[in-house]
């Protein structure tokens, strides 16, 4: 019988065991998961193996002849110094389970193996696994974007100095197409011409559809947010930021709490939320209120463009002097996401590249393609920056599109 696995891997386990019943048993154990693994004998013929092939976790035994498990651990944390590594030892003192863990591992396994102890760890391991190589592949990535956005910056100060009058034409073609899609202004234009359509005049008074005009009132009700919304925005762009000294723990309670607020909507389609271990030793200069409202910004974007049943992933790191808060939905396919050509653009103010989801309309602070604008520039009055952007993500077995949004926000030294 087979038993699902959370995350299969993009790449096979290796098995270092030198006891063929030991063998047997572990590979019968990863066909029941269909997880693909390999056997090495002995620490040496691992190491021969690891020169030639990616594995995503290592299953060793401690006591082996030629090279033992803890030679084996020395050398393999030379060659990939994050290797996720699961120890297999028949002794269960403390004193040994804790020189173990000096090793570097991961955790450890006590013989004889328990089918179900060795299922549930690996299940922990390889979600450990997942979110650390989706940390590595982002931070890799932000290296590339923080450069990009950077020469991006220059040529937009450049281009708006030497061509205001096509920017502002432009800008008004964005802003157009905007108030004709969803909820708003095209909808009350819409409906009114529908009431006076229906509509029949009685004794000085008109007859109007009772369903024509709740709806009038709930769309005049999100115009009425998008009015406090652009003044909010008005406030945003010529205010001053009231920045306060916070550490990583305070900004992560603000994302949690920005998370549950919108967990309902997620629960419709079924998103699941992942966080990352985080660095709490990072301490940021945050106007905390704004800082909300980009996150809120964000979570609502990650809901209108996850698929059912998908998964939004919340990492931090540091990069390059920033601390970066990246934020990973599944998209299902790239030209759902933000294609390499629009990375940009959709930073514009009222530049929409999807229609509006009025579904979670209620939460949405900007309206008009102006969110994306209000987060970027309050990332930059912190002295940081914003991108988001399609990626391929390559840590399960089978290829994901996803997009990535990212903060970075200065360290402060």
């Amino acid at each position: 019988m087979t038993r699902p696995l959370i995350h299969k891997p993009a790449f096979p386990l290796l098995i270092v065991e030198d006891q063929i019943e030991n063998q047997v048993l572990l590979r019968e154990l990863c066909a029941e998961l269909e997880l693909p693994c390999e056997i090495a004998s002995n620490g040496k013929e691992a190491l021969e193996k690891v020169q030639n092939q990616s594995y995503s976790v290592y299953v060793v035994d401690l006591l082996m002849p030629v090279m033992g498990g803890r030679e084996f651990i020395a050398e393999l944390k030379k060659i990939h110094p994050q290797s996720v590594v699961l120890v297999q030892t028949a002794l269960d003192q403390p004193e040994t389970i804790i020189e173990v863990m000096k090793l570097g591992v991961f955790d450890y396994l006590i013989k004889p193996i328990d089918h179900d102890v060795f299922y549930a760890l690996l299940q922990k391991t390889l979600e450990y696994y997942y979110l650390r190589e989706s940390e590595r592949m982002l931070s890799e990535s932000a290296g590339l974007k923080l450069r990009s956005q950077l020469e991006w910056l220059n040529y937009k100060e450049a281009r708006r100095k030497s061509a205001d009058d096509s920017m502002e034409v432009q800008s008004i073609q964005n802003l157009r197409t905007s108030l004709s899609q969803g909820a708003g202004i095209g909808t009350m234009v819409t409906l009114i011409s529908m009431i006076a359509d229906s509509s029949s005049r009685q004794n000085g008074s008109y007859s109007v559809p009772a369903e024509l005009f709740e709806t009038l009132c709930e769309n005049n009700d999100y115009i009425r947010t998008m009015l406090d919304g652009l003044h909010r925005i008005s406030e945003i762009m010529q205010g001053k930021t009231h920045q306060e000294r916070m550490d990583v723990a305070a900004l992560m309670q603000i994302v949690t709490e920005v998370i549950q607020l919108v967990q309902p909507y997620y629960n419709r389609k079924e998103i699941a939320v992942h966080f990352t271990p985080y660095d709490r030793t990072c301490e940021l200069n945050v106007d905390r209120d704004a800082l909300r409202e980009c996150l809120i910004e964000l979570a609502v974007n990650a809901y209108k463009y996850t698929i059912q049943g998908g998964r939004v992933d919340i990492f931090c790191y540091r990069r390059e002097g920033y601390f970066c808060l990246s934020i990973k939905n599944d998209v299902g396919a790239p030209e759902k996401g933000v294609p390499a050509e629009y990375e940009k653009l959709v930073l514009e103010p009222f530049f929409r590249l999807h229609p509006p989801d009025e579904s979670i309309a209620g939460l949405e602070q900007f309206g008009l393609g102006l969110g994306l604008t209000v987060v970027e520039h309050t990332a930059r009055k912190h002295g940081g920056l914003f991108f988001i952007h399609n990626m391929e993500d390559y840590t399960l077995a089978s290829a994901r599109s996803v997009v990535v949004s990212e903060i970075l926000l200065p360290l402060v030294v």
